[in-house]
């Protein structure tokens, strides 16, 4: 015979595996009702236009056929920054943050199929962070190169960046991971602020800091969103 102690255990496990199933469900349907629905389907298509048609070269292999019979499409190869793999990963960063805002929920309490207002305007805030960074890459194809000095401006991007990709994060597996990776950012920025006799030491670890989150092969840009493209 079954324990009553045994048949507890069975239901609290049940409910709760019932209740994150709805949960998933809600999550899943935030994605396909009203204007979402069309917005997550764009940018899907975007992502693949971007993977196929540039950063495979499809663009180059349609514009070298139509010039061997004399027929010339310049604009096959524009935008050229689709080209770069760096702007390119920024791009799919700002999709990815904004698609995540959309799709899961700042808070698993209170959950909708519909998306909330608010998400909507954080997801396209977040958004302007990773596209900063493609700007800066058509001014001197070399973000490093803007480094050399440090900006307000530049600094509350990064910031928005980091602030956007932990936030994505969070809503989509959890607090833990975000926790560890601000952890050790706060400890970097500390380090640049409390080092800093007249402000040299300080500046260049914070450039040290600028390179490694958004460097051109380090950090938010490396090789997880290389391995992508």
């Amino acid at each position: 015979m079954t324990s009553t102690n045994e048949v507890k255990n069975s239901v609290t496990e049940e409910v709760p595996k019932e209740a994150e199933k709805e949960i998933e469900k809600l999550i899943i349907q935030r994605g396909k009702t009203g204007k979402a629905k069309w917005v997550i389907f764009a940018l899907a298509v975007f992502l693949a236009i971007l993977e196929l048609y540039y950063q495979l070269g499809f663009n180059m292999a349609i514009f070298d056929i139509l010039s061997r019979y004399g027929i010339y499409c310049p604009w096959l190869l524009e935008p050229s920054i689709f080209f770069q793999t760096y702007p390119a990963k920024a791009i799919i960063l700002s999709i990815t943050v904004f698609a995540a805002f959309l799709l899961y929920p700042i808070t698993r309490k209170r959950l909708s199929d519909k998306i909330p207002w608010y998400d909507w305007i954080l997801a396209t805030i977040v958004m302007i962070g990773p596209l900063y960074i493609v700007y800066l890459y058509t001014i001197y194809h070399s973000v490093e190169t803007c480094l050399e000095q440090v900006t307000p401006l530049t600094i509350v991007m990064i910031l928005l960046i980091i602030f956007g990709i932990a936030e994505a994060t969070r809503r989509a597996i959890g607090p833990v991971l975000p926790i560890v990776m601000l952890t050790f950012i706060a400890y970097g920025f500390y380090y640049a602020y409390v080092n800093r006799p007249m402000g040299v030491t300080g500046i260049q670890w914070m450039r040290g800091l600028f390179n490694l989150f958004i460097g051109q092969n380090t950090g938010f840009l490396g090789i997880p969103l290389h391995v992508m493209i």
